[in-house]
């Protein structure tokens, strides 16, 4: 199997200037082809800068190759199998399979509260679990736990939340035998070396719930053929850990992905749920996560487009509360460069305005809403609440406003030139401002006129109502004000 080895942006020159190595990005790297040595004229090996936390392939010629030749290349056996792989987990889900998985993990007690001890995590309303598969610490993470075989819950943790290869003889004895060929067959690990096997996904512990979702670190771009489905961050907790937690009779969440902020609220306050996403990935690592957590039988998993119209299974639909956390990354232009779940259209409020406008249509009389996102002028949310929700009471908190040159260096660390780029793009739509934030609603009773307050809480927002930053005497005190301004507008 050949093909063109193209995309190369740098070249470098060993110590003796005897030979010369091409560098790759790492998406472009998982298309090349495994083939032996002897046939290839490119041998390769994987590079990780864990200062940028970006990975790269190495390249270099093993025999000679001229340019705009035919070249095929080596040593990169497991690229092309796990972009196939990972392609296919979760493709069916049969609640046949899902129970074996959900018996093991809760025998060995996986969850929050173990897990939150055995990693010395303060309380919290769920694990952040992105820098815990970083390859620059999982290992160092690793390391400091029990040795392997020891504890159950500690090679659990390896293996599902720090993205680390088990034996299959430990596999076998953490999920037995029928677990683990329901795993196999749902797809959700790939082999890696020596008899052992790696989880492709990583299996989230929030307050009460396990949700099953891509790591951190799956890889983005149209060459994957998949959209990822995000993984639970610090902005998901957010919003879990600062939603009012009154009784619903009937709750929706828009642009569900693996179905967190709907589960979380069915297992602590909500009676029935209506999830929504228009990534079929995510619908069926929804669905999994449903039957995981034994609330299947009260949700209802629709995949859907948010636009202009309402869809038509929404149509008639009333709900009490609507919770959402919608693509917001603006991205100035840059189509293609942002995965599908943080790409919120060029100035970042495309699906945003669609979601607001959905619940002011579909939500009760004083029914709620709560959405968690990057606000982009924030000073503008007044104005923007009348045109998005007209009959409203809002409360729009936001953390530290980030310039544009500032905010495209966080969505690019590392990456100068598309930093720059970005930044100009944004300021070219009008953007002059950006801000972690959270937003609540109530609808107005009386039909009277929306209202907004804009407050800025803690600079790090996100990370103050999920994390506890600001803690004095058992209480939090970011989340404290800002409860105590929704107080201001509850019906």
């Amino acid at each position: 199997y050949q093909r063109r080895v193209h995309g190369l942006v740098g070249v470098y020159e060993d110590q003796n200037s005897q030979r010369q190595c091409f560098i790759m990005d790492e998406v472009g790297s998982r298309l090349v082809p495994s083939l032996d040595e002897e046939d290839a004229t490119f041998k390769c090996c994987i590079l990780y800068d864990s200062i940028n936390q970006t990975g790269y392939t190495l390249f270099w010629p093993i025999q000679q190759v001229e340019a705009g030749s035919e070249v095929i290349c080596t040593n990169l056996p497991n690229g092309r199998e796990k972009r196939i792989r990972l392609a296919n987990v979760l493709d069916v889900v049969d609640p046949t399979l899902v129970v074996p998985i959900k018996e093991k993990l809760n025998h060995h007690n996986y969850n929050m509260e173990e897990v939150s001890k055995i990693l010395n995590i303060k309380k919290m309303v769920g694990i952040t679990p992105q820098n815990l598969s970083d390859p620059s610490q999982n290992n160092l993470i690793s390391q400091k736990l029990p040795q392997l075989g020891v504890n159950a819950t500690c090679d659990l943790v390896r293996f599902l939340l720090l993205g680390l290869p088990l034996p299959l003889n430990r596999l076998l004895e953490l999920f037995g035998e029928r677990g683990w060929a329901s795993i196999l067959e749902l797809g959700l690990v790939m082999k890696s070396n020596n008899e052992c096997f790696q989880s492709l996904v990583q299996f989230a512990l929030l307050d009460k719930l396990v949700v099953c979702t891509d790591f951190y670190q799956t890889p983005t771009g149209e060459g994957m053929g998949f959209d990822p489905v995000m993984y639970v961050g610090v902005d998901t907790l957010g919003l879990v850990a600062s939603a009012p937690h009154d009784p619903a009779e009937r709750l929706l969440d828009l642009c569900c992905g693996c179905g967190v902020q709907g589960l979380y609220a069915l297992k602590h306050y909500a009676k029935k749920a209506t999830l929504v996403d228009c990534n079929s990935r995510a619908i069926q690592f929804a669905t999994f996560n449903s039957i995981l957590n034994d609330v299947h039988e009260r949700v209802v998993i629709l995949c859907e487009e948010l636009g202009e119209k309402i869809p038509d299974s929404l149509d008639s639909e009333i709900f009490d509360c609507v919770l959402t956390n919608p693509p917001y990354i603006p991205n100035a232009g840059l189509i293609g460069d942002l995965a599908m779940y943080g790409d919120g259209g060029s100035d970042g409020e495309q699906v945003t305005a669609a979601v607001f406008k959905l619940a002011s249509k579909c939500l009760s009389d004083s029914g709620r809403i709560g959405m968690v996102g990057n606000l982009v002028n924030v000073h503008e949310y007044p104005n923007k609440m009348v045109k998005w929700f007209p009959d409203g009471q809002f409360v729009v908190a936001h953390g530290r406003l980030w310039t544009c040159q500032e905010y495209a260096e966080l969505v690019h660390p590392g990456q100068q030139e598309l930093a720059k780029l970005h930044a100009s793009g944004l300021v070219e739509n009008g953007v002059t401002s950006i801000s972690n934030g959270l937003v609540f609603g109530y609808k107005n009773t009386a039909g009277n006129k929306t209202d907004t307050k804009v407050i800025e809480l803690h600079f790090e927002l996100w990370q103050s109502v999920a994390m506890n930053l600001e803690y004095e005497q058992g209480i939090n005190i970011t989340l404290n004000k800002l409860k105590q301004s929704l107080q201001t507008i509850k019906p």
